[in-house]
């Protein structure tokens, strides 16, 4: 099988020739230049040969534009701090403009895939990292100010709602253009911790449908990522789109649940943290050898709910690449 036969086999459940697998992380310092960025995802997919590869700008790539600044501060997970965000008080959600993807931060995104579609084996798929328009919303005012909001000024914070998403409709135009598989969609407010589901429908569905429910059929590899200690697995399970992953090693439901819930394939099996980072080789063929015996190799991939942390020893990653391949008796 190549990448995309082993990819859509275990999306619809049908036999697969090994376990698929897919890992990603940031790129600091080189996510603030397109050329950069390309060349650390090649040198990545080259050297672990994933069965997708998810290009990963920096994360606050889809705000940047809007007035988020931020800083590199070494946080393991590869991610930027952010320093500065635009929306203070609830009447700046009516003051957002929409993002023109071919200029700006976003337009440095595009070019990072043009160089990496032109240099990548065409047998490889491509995912891009989006987050949704709830999560994008967070980096513009604060989870705990968004919150406040969205219960205090409901109106004023779907305008600007509205307007993200907008914004994330143009950019997938443009990545249809150029030619990728499908989203790697980040939720990271799809949380009974932060919302109640109800809150969610209102304040998050209803968008997330405007950009994934009406997906050209090129976008055939969406991943809807959850994050977060109680995520909405259950609710969301109903979305449109191919794979669901989140933190299954810690957080519940598990992948048995999910694979019930959910139509599609789950994605996990492996903690970023516990073991990727902390953990042994031992270990990490140990978890994935009975992993893929529970799931019998239909309707799942192997994956970290989370991007892995860049401190992560070669030997680990190693050994959950190779751990697919060994014979599973």
């Amino acid at each position: 099988m190549n990448k995309r036969e082993r990819l859509q086999a275990a999306v619809s459940g049908d036999t697969v020739d090994r376990t698929p697998v897919i890992m990603y992380r940031h790129w600091p310092g080189d996510d603030q230049r397109a050329a950069d960025l390309a060349k650390a995802h090649l040198a990545f997919q080259n050297q672990f040969d994933w069965d997708a590869l998810i290009v990963t700008p920096s994360a606050n790539y889809a705000v940047a534009d809007l007035g988020v600044q931020d800083i590199w501060d070494g946080q393991i997970s590869g991610q930027r701090t952010i320093i500065r965000r635009p929306i203070t008080r609830s009447l700046d959600w009516t003051a957002l403009r929409v993002v023109e993807p071919t200029r700006g931060v976003i337009s440095q995104q595009l070019n990072c895939v043009q160089v990496i579609k032109e240099q990548l084996s065409s047998d490889i798929p491509i995912v891009f990292q989006l987050y949704s328009p709830l999560t994008l919303a967070a980096k513009l005012a604060g989870s705990q100010q968004l919150l406040q909001h969205l219960r205090r000024q409901p109106e004023r914070v779907k305008t600007g709602l509205n307007i993200i998403t907008d914004s994330m409709i143009r950019l997938t135009s443009e990545l249809q253009r150029l030619g990728v598989d499908g989203f790697h969609y980040v939720m990271e407010h799809a949380d009974l911790g932060f919302l109640t589901q109800n809150e969610y429908g209102e304040f998050g569905a209803t968008y997330d449908w405007a950009i994934l429910g009406e997906m050209p059929s090129q976008f055939w590899l969406n991943i809807v990522e959850m994050r977060g200690e109680a995520p909405m697995v259950g609710y969301l399970s109903g979305y449109p789109v191919q794979v669901l992953a989140w933190n299954t090693p810690e957080v519940e439901p598990d992948i048995t649940w999910g694979r019930a819930a959910f139509a599609g394939a789950i994605m996990g099996g492996l903690s970023a943290e516990t073991q990727l980072h902390m953990g042994t080789p031992t270990t990490i063929r140990d978890t994935v050898k009975r992993t893929i015996t529970e799931t019998q190799r239909r309707r799942f991939i192997l994956g970290a709910g989370s991007p892995l942390p860049v401190t992560c020893a070669i030997s680990n990653l190693r050994a959950a690449r190779e751990a697919v391949e060994m014979r599973q008796d």
